[in-house]
């Protein structure tokens, strides 16, 4: 039995905390779909802008859907913080420098001489803008990093399976529309032009890499990133990009290194423990 008496004073403090509990399991609620939201926006944003050509307006729906998800995205850095007081992941700083940037490039519009590429560019602009900002500030959890990671690695290797599709089986076309002329006989994916099909897949391949050789995930998802890894290394091979071969070889040596010296630095510190 508890010693506590049941006094006037102790039955008025329970509804208070009741009600107190009830508002902070809310809020828990309302953060829980705010993460989720935000991952799923960043999410949409990954997956349909390399499918839109590389979001190029010319595939109005992709580019749409990009152009709307990053919307959502910057309307839920604004609203969060004032919905949720506890829910404080905005970086101030950094979206106020972004802010800035982003009104300069809104405000270039007006003096351009074609208002048309420049509205196009604009919005892609401020897709990036709402992309970063959410990013920096709204993946903040584990499992939503872990998600992230795995969808630029699927993305890589369908995209990269897709070229060497392309490349192999002599396809010129993208999504039914022809490549130009001198791009005929190389490997672009969803992108029309290879160099920029291989500029994505430079920045994707880290990633499997780093599951592979870094990460505590399980042997079937290291497995599937390697699977990965070396379809995106085989696109760039026959994207025929000069470019990204000549940045892909350093960049993969110096990667290796670095997870080599710290597995070496791991070992140092456990056998300073062991025999220190």
């Amino acid at each position: 039995m508890s010693d506590v008496k049941m006094t006037p004073e102790n039955l008025a403090v329970r509804p208070a905390g009741r009600r107190r509990r009830y508002r902070e399991e809310g809020d828990n609620l309302w953060v829980s779909v705010f993460d989720i939201s935000a991952a799923v926006l960043v999410g949409m944003i990954v997956i349909f802008g390399p499918l839109a050509l590389g979001a190029i307006p010319q595939r109005t729906l992709l580019f749409g859907l990009v152009v709307c998800a990053s919307a959502m995205l910057a309307l839920l850095c604004a609203i969060g913080p004032w919905v949720l007081p506890r829910w404080q992941h905005l970086d101030r700083k950094a979206a106020g420098a972004l802010l800035v940037f982003a009104g300069y490039v809104t405000l270039s519009m007006l003096w351009t001489p074609v208002p048309w590429a420049s509205r196009q560019s604009v919005m892609l602009v401020l897709a990036a803008t709402s992309m970063l900002l959410g990013v920096t500030s709204l993946i903040r959890h584990k499992w939503q990093q872990r998600s992230l990671i795995m969808i630029l690695v699927v993305l890589g290797a369908l995209i990269a399976s897709y070229g060497l599709l392309q490349y192999f089986r002599g396809i010129d076309e993208v999504w039914g529309m022809t490549r130009a002329e001198q791009y005929r006989g190389r490997a672009s994916g969803t992108y029309g032009c290879p160099n920029h099909f291989a500029g994505l897949l430079e920045m994707l391949w880290p990633f499997a890499l780093a599951v592979v050789l870094l990460s505590d995930w399980s042997w079937s998802a290291k497995l599937a990133s390697a699977y990965s890894l070396v379809a995106m290394f085989g696109g760039i091979l026959f994207s025929m990009s000069r470019g990204s071969w000549l940045s892909t070889i350093p960049g993969l040596f110096f990667f290796v290194f670095l997870a080599v010296e710290s597995r070496l630095a791991k070992l140092r510190v456990a056998l300073l423990i062991a025999f220190g």
